[in-house]
């Protein structure tokens, strides 16, 4: 099973779930989730293995 922290089907989701949110006027959640994709690509760049396989 190939386990990764940072997936880009998971960011194509948040990334439409953002505008949803932001589209309904939903601000902080819209917000809480762009910091964990940001969270999220910064760890995945430090991590040496991402992606690997467990």
């Amino acid at each position: 099973m190939k386990f990764a922290l940072f997936d880009w089907d998971l960011l194509g989701l948040a990334i439409v779930a953002v505008i949803i949110l932001l589209a309904l006027g939903e601000v902080l959640p819209a917000v809480v989730i762009l910091l964990l994709m940001i969270a999220a690509v910064v760890i995945d760049r430090d991590h040496p293995r991402s992606g690997h396989v467990l």
